[in-house]
Order: structure tokens, then sequence, then C-alpha cells
């Protein structure tokens, strides 16, 4: 009776109901073909509050019954609210009886307690054990007393207010349950106390995380990576959009390698955001489609073919006033516990650099170094000649200065050790030494940035 009242008005509507008759596979395949249409109804027993996630196909949640267990409520709204829902509001319904005094016991007794304890403290209550028997015996005193009155009131609005007080088992059993839902909350309350990582200080940690970010690439790093080497060394055109994070890219000149990976189309739209936009597809640092770009771009630089990535580079720009020479190393780290017993190895690229000459010690951390190096534009050109005698002349300075680099090699290492025994003495316990940095640190590339008037025999 449902489905043709639905489609009368919504001939488009795509309904479908699901029950654990299904197996695991067939339910999802269902669920993943109704996100093809526009509008879409899904009924589902208690199968579905737990394992599949349904956050990209719906936007709102209609609880026909209303179960014993509150908890039951929020495992099946988190089926549809959760990390990666696009939508910005997600609604929920409850549908209730209001001369069902079955549904009042529900409500009162259960659901606004439970709703009251974490909209103030925060907690989720547990449902305690033997709730069950105590709604028993509320359930049946009403109903051996059908006639049990009901009142509306609270501020003028229309809602149910049950009135338990004719009914001594009733209203007995009632502040039972309600006692033992206060006390689990209590308890709650108690055992995060106790396990409450007092020693954490949030300003490192958050400083740590930053860092973990700097180092394996944060969303816009991601973002900036794809879209540069994209339009830049494939000559694919990936056109930015509104939203922000957001863009459209024409596959026709995609590589066969990177064709596959991405949805059949002639534009895809792409989001390095989370949560995604709806009908965007999401790319992020771990995405194949980003690995098999590195890999390509990678294969490319070694086979010296024409879409490679700069490994030195000589340039003139109005942005530095003197010459700046910043140089990308690889710094390995070979970290063990104090038993000996587990090694880590870490790896992580660091821009580092210097003004003048080495000599002079005017030296540039990794953040400044980060963003001279991606500020900067040339403003002229350069002869083949030109450019080669300046980095002749750099790469013959380098192997005189290899201690300082060294130096920089041990710094890192000291703060990498530093992070890990922050992080282990609030996980495990653990504490982290260094065996040794991998010295000496591969260089991978040399920029040399000139200011315009230089030449290979000094300032002009």
């Amino acid at each position: 009776m449902l489905a043709p009242a639905l489609r009368k008005k919504y001939p488009k509507l795509d309904i479908q109901v699901i029950t654990s008759e299904l197996p695991d596979e067939l339910r999802k395949q269902k669920i993943d073909e109704m996100g093809k249409a526009k509008q879409r109804l899904l009924i589902a027993t208690d199968c579905l509050s737990e394992g599949i996630n349904l956050q990209q196909q719906f936007t709102a949640v209609l609880h026909y019954d209303l179960p014993w267990n509150p908890n039951r409520l929020e495992q099946r709204e988190g089926r549809v609210d959760r990390f990666g829902q696009p939508a910005p509001e997600v609604k929920t319904c409850l549908l209730y009886g209001a001369d069902n005094p079955i549904d009042g016991i529900v409500l009162d007794v259960l659901l606004r307690k439970v709703r009251e304890i974490k909209r103030s403290t925060g907690i989720n209550v547990p449902f305690p054990e033997d709730s069950q028997s105590i709604i028993d015996t509320i359930t049946q005193a009403l109903l051996l007393n059908p006639d049990r009155k009901i009142t509306q009131r609270r501020e003028g609005k229309q809602q149910l207010a049950f009135d338990f007080s004719e009914f001594d088992e009733a209203l007995t059993a009632k502040a039972t349950i309600s006692r033992k839902i206060e006390e689990a909350a209590e308890r709650e309350k108690v055992t995060r106390t106790i396990f409450a990582q007092n020693a954490i200080k949030a300003s490192e940690i958050e400083a740590d995380l930053r860092e973990v970010d700097e180092a394996i690439g944060d969303p816009f790093a991601v973002e900036q990576f794809v879209t540069s080497t994209l339009n830049n060394l494939f000559g694919i055109q990936v056109i930015a959009q509104q939203k922000k994070g957001c863009y459209r890219l024409i596959t026709a000149n995609l590589p066969d390698q990177l064709r596959g990976i991405l949805p059949v189309g002639d534009i895809v739209q792409l989001s390095f955001l989370s949560p995604t936009p709806q009908g965007y597809h999401y790319l992020g640092r771990n995405n194949r489609f980003v690995e098999q770009l590195c890999q390509l771009l990678m294969a490319n630089t070694v086979n010296r073919s024409g879409k490679r990535a700069a490994r030195s580079a000589v340039i003139r720009t109005r942005q530095v006033a003197i010459k700046t020479t910043i140089l990308l190393f690889r710094c390995r780290n070979v970290i063990e516990d104090r038993r000996g017993s587990q090694q880590i190895v870490a790896e992580e690229m660091i821009l580092w650099g210097w003004k003048g000459t080495p000599q002079e010690k005017e030296f540039l951390d990794q953040a400044e170094a980060k963003a001279l190096l991606a500020s900067v534009r040339a403003s002229s050109d350069m002869s083949l000649p030109a450019r080669t005698g300046f980095l002749e002349n750099e790469l013959k300075l380098l192997k005189s200065f290899e201690p300082e680099f060294d130096r920089v090699a041990e710094q890192q290492s000291k703060k990498l050790v530093e992070a890990h025994e922050r992080f282990s003495s609030l996980m495990d316990g653990k504490r982290f030494q260094v065996v040794h940095p991998v010295l000496p640190m591969d260089l991978l590339g040399v920029y040399i940035l000139l200011p315009e008037g230089e030449t290979a025999g000094g300032a002009a």
C-alpha cells in the first residue's frame, strides 16, 4: 500500500526493502544500485543497524518503531549520519503512537531520559542489563489498567506526559530504571576520569600532527600535486570550481594507466576534501589514482623522458635579493626501543638551504625553504651554459659541506625521537631511542635562485 501511494506523487522514486533474509553481498549490491536514482527510499529492518554504511546514498532516517534499547536508535542513525556524509544536514524522525501507552513508556522512561543525559554530559549511557524485566513490569501495569490517564503539558506544546501516580508498581519500576540509568551515567563519568589522559599537552600533539601532515601530505598538498602535475607536465585540463577543493578534469589526454582508475566519462568531477560533495569523486593521498600518478612521474624522471620532475634548476627571479640555494634531501632514521627488541625505519623529505655561500651560514630551515620554493617564479631566461656554470659551481661546494648536512640529519633524528616518545608515553609506555641516522642523507634535488643581474662570476 505504501509503494503505490508514494509512486503516485513521486513517479521516479526507487523503493527497496531489505531484511535479514538477504545475504550481505546482495544487500550491499541493492544499496549501491539505489545510488543511481535521484529519489530513493530504503525500508529496512534492524539488519542494517550495523555493518553497511549508508551515508553516500541517504540523508534522512525515519524510525517506525521504538526499540526498548535507546542505543539501537544511535546505531541506526549512525549508518547515515557519519563521516563522509556529503549533505550539510541529516534529518531523523521518530514515529510513535500518541495514544499508545507502550510507546509512551519507551519515550518517557528510556529515550528522553537517556538523551537528556547525553545532551547535558555528552555521555552515551550504556543500557542497564536488567532493564527489560523492569520495562515488563511497567508494561504489565499499564496493560492491566487500559484507562490510565494521559495528560498534555509542557510550555503549551503538544507533548505526551505519562502519569504513573495511579499505579504504585509502575511508579516504583519507573523510578528503578531511571536510577539505574543515572548510575550508569555516573559510572561512565568516573571511568572517563580514571582513564583521562591528563598528561596530554594538546599543543604538542597538535604540532606533531601538523608535522606528520607535512611529511606525508595533507589534503592541500595532494590537491596541489595532482592539479599542477596533470596540468603542467601532462597538459591535462584541470578546471577549478567554485566549491573549495573541487575540480573538473578533462580526461581526453589522460595516460591509459590513469584513465582506467577514474569513473568513466569525458569529464570527471574531482574533490580533495572529505566529506566529498555529492557528484564528486574523492582523491586522497592513499587513493590509487594519486599513487599511480606518483609512480608514473618517478618512472618518467628516472627514464629521462620529456615529462619528468626537475631535480635541479637554476632560475632568475625577483623574489630573492641574493643567490639562494635550496637542497632536497631524503632523510632516514633507524629507531629502536630501549630494550632493543623493536626497530622502526622512518623516512622523510627535508628542504634546507642557504643564502649567499654556505660559509656565511645564513641558513634556511624547512619552513622558509618550502615557502620560497613554492612561491618563486622565473623572471627572465638563462642560457644553458649559464645555468650549467652556476650548477657546477654549487655542486663543488657540497662535498666540503657534508658535516653541516650531517648536523641537519642529527637534529631531525632528535626531533623525531622526541615526537615518538611523546606519543608512546601516552599509549603503551615504551621509550624509543635513535640507533643512528642513515648518513649521508640522499641528495635528491638542487635548486638555485638568482636575483636579476647575477652572473656566473658574481653580482653584475
